[in-house]
């Protein structure tokens, strides 16, 4: 049902909710969402699989692909009958035959209110429109009908629609509107709706949470828009003006699946009630009643809904979608005119006077006879003789001054005790409980601990008797009146009747129990001397006599501690703990062990984990397979005890590490040795073994791995000649990462199975395979080497569901995967069945779910840049913001004082990423405890390491990936070569319809921790057909399918035919490159520079380009939905001519680039600034992280401090650098630290000048065409050599300057007007061959501003100019200018960047000039200040030079300086 509320304000729809107001000013506004439709309909000829659909456009919904004939439905409630006008939100760009046709439903026919023509204007500019005729509608809920009318085929795109009472019917005489009757029938009032997520405003009470946002729930027939993210005290408010005065129930259809939430209701800030909320299922609504009946008055009151949680946990709580107000009397519209408190129905005396006194009718009560002239009149006066003056109260009785000496609040005439100290608190007499002694025990109250002592008992200080205790001969800790066993040895643990093991024989076998291995010897059996008879020690065939050694089983997981041991055989040798453990799996021991003497400690060096528990106590914990672990002495009671071991692996490499992996020393000590070697075994255990289901059973489906009917491989291993398995005879070898086999099995029965693979592996890796049947992953596992190619061993898939539904021949497929490029030899594949059919869970993707937009054509129209989205002072990056580049590394020793504001990196979970558990505890125990800590958390997306995600998202990813010209995946192999749940680390490809979906859910998943920002690391999605330089092009049938249509969209048929394309519906541009002889690598080399004459190829680049950019918008736009005003920030190579980074919905950028290093570390190279002037121009903070290899190399020059002018200049140019600590560089050495004392000063000067930063932006008289093109052409990411070329010349003169940013012919951007008029001069290098027609006709365009980078010596009072002992020094100091953004008073600023280094520091210089025109800044500077990175400010002197310049003196210069500037 659609009511008056707004999902999305926009410019037509007021933000508050009014739900009918009864007035002759029928102001009455029903507001409804064009996308909350209830039914849509029509001819929908148009490609689109549905009639109408739901789009997401300038942060509004809206509906769109509207043909002629096409509606949609809405159910409208309003609370009064009568006439309504329409307006509509809706744009179109069909010049005519548009328009737009209302109707209402009314006894089972439509009845049309007419049609409006909709005038010319833009898709997507929604304006408001006044429909021509006004429509009827009855009280409560209307079905109303929208509908394309005109005659073109295409009619017009709507965001939403209005309602407003123009004259309403009156109920008793509809005929008469004029004379209204004022309705008060005494019956019930009509409900009306609000939308939970139109709320005006939502907090919290915890600062752990942060409100709620708008989110969708429900299943995907059924939808609900709702609020979200809603944790325990979040709360929302509404402001809503009720229409009548009366009792009012009220309603929440509402999810959750928390059993403790609850709901609760306030109404302007009172408490009403609080009522639980759970429906088992988020995605099954239900009415919960949150009052059954309050009392509301007619106007604007504020109601809030907040959660809450019956046992005070702070966790995720339920999700709302809409309150219903249902008034249960008739109601009424009174005002009170007079404002006396009576309504105006009842008030016989309408015209009160303000202030007067008035009865229950409304009329003021007059005193007119008042003998004592007290002022209360002698009808009421209670008190009728009150002296002449006194002051009284209303029943004309005198108030009496009380007098409180001790001012405890009590009277003296009442107080018991008239002196209490001051402040003191006091009963009803007065009294302090320092004055009280209430059981006369000499204590006063306040300091007794024991305030009921019986009298005359002693006490102590504290008020509490003074106990002699009873006797305890030998100090066992019980009394001799209780115990049992008097004599215990000094030092023994008893029970609660005194008696150590050693004195007991439970089982009456003559053996006492601290030394009873055999605990329960049957009666008349003879024990030996360790309390065991010879049915105890294996004769016997009770499950619950104990038996020698520990029962062992396996369970999934890489470190289970929740499952109970599957007790598959017993082992009194322990020798399992030496071996391999299978990946994904933890081995379990359990039983008893038996120490004689309490002294005892254990070891391990095993990989993965290990986990030992004593009696139920976890006594040793490790996870490192690097690091042993032990125990100290326990000192255990002697006797027996019970014990647990498990032992996990992920995958890859496990088992003992170095030497023994479990040991003992059953002395305490640290002499270690395996259980095995123990001359008696010291384990029992009680209970059956149950087998090892892995061992071979009847049945089982056999399939050698020689049989194939056929092999490839989507994996690309250089040293690998042969093409998918090599066949022997009795197996198949030469098997590298990706290669598979393909097989046909026939399953003679439906059922749950279980895969087994048996291989050989003569040396550690990270080894693994996966099966698939018909095409989908059932079944995978990890595993380690055998030691020889010789030694087999058989493992368990372990991963996936593995159920065959129907019985019949399958098509089963193997395949190779995990982290090693070379593989194993395969014997063979084992199915065994488990059981009947089991559920097969749901992927979380379900395309169904999804709609796919359709590829749009090339851009060819000259596009000007745009403002990137505004976004509140409190959330945006500043410039003086300080991030480590992860949270954790504020735990690093000295670095936790860097005055640091953030992070940059803040890594959501890498595996069950849609587990919400697991996003909450992340939530909680990283987003919530750093923020808590007061910096702020910047969420990052993933693309590349994201791979686990979309695994876990999609359960089958094979479809979705990449594929390239020789048709293989695209491995990632700079992040490592990584596998999870079956699938390696390849590359996603952007043109599979799952991509958007999965990058909204990511989003989904991330904002349920409230962040502070966001980040997507979208890097390595290249513009050049993904990173074609390195892996090659995609060319999956996703990307083919998407070309023909790009394609299709920029040429005509006679244009395709040219191009040798006579089919556009079938062509495949994949087979049409192989046709004419071009392999993936020829394909590969030519894509670095764009050469080699490859047909299509540019074209190809550009569609890629294209599809990205819209694909990202896409994701961008929904961030942007969910959450407003946050933050978006996107990694980006620059200069790769990617459309992206000028879309306005990213605010700011990040870089992990070249910064030159590799080059040299004798001076500060300029790539960096290529990068920052880039981000400048496109109005985004650039945040630079530390790049691995550029650090590394640092590690091996060993010059650590050459970072601090990365840093350094980084700031100075307006952009972030984080904080380098714990670097990843890869290689052996995996992270370095360039050293905490080498950079803190730097990073304090940054927030101490937070005022000469924040707000500040490049100053500059000269603009630097550049053609990003020309980065395309010279196959490298930092801008091709002419870009590099004239920074490196106008820097080392210190001439500032901002780029002017053309994109090239695929995406032609170009500077706004006002990017132009910044600058004085504007200059161009070679790279202006690359401007299209277009573009170098508005570059003409301003004249004579224009010239050549070689004449810039003609040009005067461009450059700073730094001088050195007197010796021009522009290439050695830099110096920027920067000016505040807004404040034309603020002062100016001049960083000062010394770029040399030698001897492994930046030289300080002296006798530094800085000389600055006259006219270089908008006003003559005046007085100076520098600032230095060692804390100091000088005040400089000015002086003049013949020029007339400024002239600055500097000393003491390191890195960086900062001159503030007055002017």
């Amino acid at each position: 049902m659609i009511t008056s509320s707004k999902k999305i304000v926009s410019a037509m729809l007021s933000t508050s909710l009014w739900i009918g107001v009864a007035s002759a000013a029928y102001a009455e506004t029903t507001n409804v969402e064009a996308e909350g439709y209830s039914t849509i309909g029509g001819t929908y000829q148009d490609g689109n699989p549905q009639p109408i659909n739901i789009y997401s456009v300038n942060g509004v919904q809206a509906i769109n692909f509207v043909n002629r004939g096409d509606f949609a439905e809405y159910d409208v409630s309003v609370s009064t009958a009568g006439e309504y006008s329409i307006e509509y939100l809706i744009g179109t760009s069909i010049a005519s035959g548009s328009a737009v046709e209302i109707s209402v439903l009314v006894d089972g026919n439509w009845q049309s209110a007419g049609s409006t023509n909709v005038p010319l204007g833009q898709w997507d500019n929604f304006q408001a429109l006044a429909a021509n005729n006004n429509i009827s509608l009855a009280q409560g809920t209307n079905r109303i009908k929208i509908t394309g009318a005109g005659t073109h085929d295409w009619q017009w795109n709507l965001d939403a629609f209005s309602l407003t009472l123009v004259t309403p019917e009156n109920p008793d005489n509809p005929d008469n509107p004029d004379n209204p009757d004022d309705g008060n029938t005494g019956q019930p009032g009509t409900p009306f709706t609000i939308e939970m997520e139109a709320f005006d405003a939502t907090g919290s009470d915890d600062p752990r949470a942060q409100g709620m946002v708008i989110g969708e729930r429900g299943y995907p027939e059924d939808k609900h828009t709702v609020v979200d993210s809603n944790q325990t005290t979040d709360w929302v408010d509404y402001n809503i003006n009720f229409p009548v005065s009366g009792n009012y129930r009220i309603e929440m259809l509402a999810s959750g699946q928390t059993s403790h939430a609850t709901a609760i209701l306030f109404v302007d800030n009172v408490q009403i009630n609080e009522v639980a909320v759970d429906t088992g299922n988020q995605a099954v609504f239900l009415d919960f009643e949150l009052t059954d009946s309050t009392y509301i008055s007619a106007g604007a009151h504020t109601i809030r809904v907040q959660s809450g949680s019956q046992i005070n946990e702070f966790s995720w709580m339920w999700f709302g979608d809409a309150l219903t107000f249902t008034p249960l009397d008739g109601g009424s519209t009174d005002g009170d005119a007079d404002n006396d408190g009576v309504l105006d129905s009842v008030d016989t005396c309408p015209n009160t006077p303000a202030g007067a006194q008035v009865d229950a009718n409304g009329c003021e009560i007059i005193v007119d006879n008042d003998t004592d002239n007290d002022g209360v009149d002698n009808s009421i006066d209670q008190c009728p003789n009150t002296p002449a003056g006194a002051q009284v109260d209303a029943n004309g009785c005198e108030i009496v001054a009380v007098v409180d000496a001790d001012n405890d609040g009590v009277e003296d005439s009442l107080d018991m005790c008239p002196n209490t100290p001051a402040g003191a608190p006091v009963n009803g007499q007065g009294c302090a409980d320092s004055q009280l002694d209430a059981d006369n025990d000499g204590v006063s109250d306040d300091i007794d601990q024991c305030p009921s002592t019986p009298a005359g008992s002693v006490v102590d200080g504290t008020g509490c008797i003074v106990v002699t205790p009873p006797a305890d001969s030998d100090n066992d800790g019980v009394v001799d009146t209780l115990d049992m066993c008097p004599n215990t040895a000094a030092g023994l643990t008893v029970d609660s009747q005194g008696c150590a093991l050693s004195q007991l024989d439970s089982d009456n076998d003559g053996v006492t129990d601290d030394i009873d291995q055999c605990a329960n010897t049957p009666s008349g059996e003879t024990a030996n001397a360790t309390g065991c008879s010879s049915s105890q020690e294996g004769g016997g065939t009770d499950p619950d006599t104990p038996q020698p050694g520990l029962l062992y089983g396996e369970l999934a997981g890489a470190m289970n501690v929740s499952d109970t041991n599957p007790n598959w055989e017993r082992t009194t040798d322990l020798l399992q703990t030496e071996d391999s453990v299978k990946g994904n799996t933890t081995e379990v021991y359990t039983g008893f062990i038996y120490d004689a003497d309490g002294h005892i400690s254990f070891y391990e060096h095993i990989d993965d984990s290990v986990r030992l528990y004593i009696d139920g106590v976890l006594v040793l914990s490790n996870d490192s397979w690097e690091a042993s672990s032990q125990t100290t002495d326990l000192n255990l009671t002697p006797g027996t005890h019970e014990i647990e071991l498990r032992i996990g692996n992920a995958d890859g490499g496990s088992g003992a590490v170095d030497g023994i992996g479990f040991g003992i020393d059953v002395d305490g000590g640290t002499n270690f040795v395996h259980p095995s070697t123990l001359s008696e075994s010291i384990f029992t255990s009680v209970g059956e073994e149950t087998g090892n289901p892995d061992l071979e059973q009847e049945g089982d489906i056999i399939v050698e791995l020689e049989s194939f009917v056929f092999t490839s491989t989507n994996g690309r291993v250089g040293s690998d000649s042969v093409e998918g398995f090599s066949p022997t005879a009795t197996g198949v070898n030469w098997v590298t990462n990706g290669d598979y086999g393909d097989y046909m099995v026939t399953f003679e029965e439906p059922g749950t199975y279980g895969a087994y693979i048996t291989i050989s592996a003569a040396n550690d890796g990270s080894y693994g395979a996966r099966v698939d049947v018909d095409g989908w992953p059932v079944a995978w596992g990890y595993f380690g080497g055998t030691g020889s190619w010789d030694v087999s061993s058989e493992n368990l898939l372990y991963g996936g569901t593995f159920v065959v539904e129907q019985a019949g021949e399958k098509v089963v497929r193997v395949e190779a995967i995990g982290g090693s490029d070379w593989q194993w030899s395969g014997d063979r594949v084992r199915f065994t069945r488990l059981g009947d059919v089991t559920a097969i869970p749901s992927p979380i993707y379900n395309p169904d779910d999804h709609f796919v937009a359709e590829i749009q054509g090339p851009q060819t129209d000259v596009t000007y840049l745009k403002k990137p989205v505004e976004i509140p002072a409190n959330k945006k990056v500043l410039k003086s913001d300080v991030w480590y580049t992860y949270p954790q590394n504020r735990e690093l020793e000295g670095y936790d004082n860097f005055g640091a504001t953030g992070a940059f990196w803040g890594h959501p979970p890498e595996h069950d990423f849609y587990d919400d558990t697991v996003i909450m505890d992340w939530a909680v125990d990283a987003v919530y405890a750093f923020q808590a800590e007061g910096y702020e958390y910047t969420a990052r997306g993933e693309f590349d390491w994201g791979y686990g995600w979309f695994t876990e998202y999609t359960t089958n990813p094979q479809p979705h990936y990449v594929r390239t010209l020789d048709d293989r995946n695209v491995r990632m192999t700079f992040m490592g070569y990584l596998s999870h749940d079956g699938y390696n680390n390849n590359w996603l490809s952007n043109h599979s319809p799952a991509f958007v979906p999965f990058m909204k859910s990511q989003v989904d998943q991330i904002l349920k921790a409230n962040p502070d920002k966001l980040m997507f690391d979208t890097q390595t999605n290249s513009t050049r057909s993904t990173d074609m330089r390195d892996f090659g092009g995609d060319f999956s049938p996703y990307a083919m399918e998407n070309f023909r249509v790009w394609l299709s969209k920029k040429y005509s048929t006679g244009e395709l035919a040219a191009l040798g394309i006579n089919d556009i519906n079938s062509f495949d541009y994949g087979d049409f490159l192989r046709a004419q002889g071009v392999t993936h690598t020829s394909w590969s080399n030519a894509g670095d520079t764009l050469s080699g004459n490859i047909p299509l190829q540019e074209d190809y680049i550009y569609f890629n380009r294209d599809v990205w950019n819209q694909k990202f918008a896409e994701v961008l736009d929904y961030i942007r939905q969910q959450q407003p005003d946050i933050e978006i920030g996107a990694s980006t190579h620059l200069f790769e001519s990617r459309g992206y980074v000028f879309n306005e919905n990213l605010t700011f950028l990040s870089g992990e680039l070249n910064l030159g290093a590799r080059t040299t570390i004798s001076e500060l190279p300029t790539n960096i600034l290529v990068h920052l002037k880039g981000a400048q121009a496109v109005d985004k903070t650039l945040v630079y992280f530390p790049y691995p290899w550029e650090f590394d190399e640092l590690r091996l020059q060993d010059a650590p401090r050459f970072g601090r002018g990365w840093v350094a200049q980084a700031y100075a140019y307006g952009g972030l650098f984080s904080i380098p600590a714990n670097v990843w560089v890869g290689g052996e050495v995996w992270t370095w630290s360039p050293g905490a004392d080498n950079y803190r000063d730097i990073y304090l000067f940054v927030r101490a000048q937070a005022d000469l930063l924040d707000d500040y932006t490049s100053y500059s008289k000269v603009g630097l065409v550049h053609a990003m093109y020309s980065s395309m052409k010279a196959g490298f990411i930092d801008g091709g050599n002419q870009i590099q070329s004239s920074t490196k010349l106008l820097t080392e003169g210190n001439i500032n300057f901002d780029l002017l940013v053309f994109g090239d012919e695929g995406y032609p951007v170009v500077p706004r007007p006002e990017d132009f008029d910044k600058f004085d001069h504007i200059f161009f290098d070679g790279d202006e061959q690359y401007l299209t027609a277009e573009q170098q006709a508005l570059l003409d365009q301003q004249g004579d501003k224009v010239r050549h980078i070689g004449q810039r010596g003609t040009v005067s009072g461009i450059e700073i100019t730094v001088s050195i002992s007197g010796t021009e020094s522009n290439e050695t100091v830099s110096a920027v200018s920067r000016i505040h953004e807004t404040d034309a008073a603020a002062p100016y600023v001049v960083h000062l960047v010394n770029r040399p280094f030698a001897g492994g520091v930046t030289p300080t210089l002296n006798n530094v000039e800085v000389a600055i025109p006259q006219s270089y800044f908008p006003e003559v500077v005046t007085g100076a200040t520098l600032h230095l990175p060692d804390g100091t400010s000088t005040s400089l002197t000015l002086s003049t030079n013949a020029d007339g310049d400024v002239v600055l003196p500097v000393n003491n210069l390191e890195v960086w300086g900062i001159l503030e500037l007055a002017h």
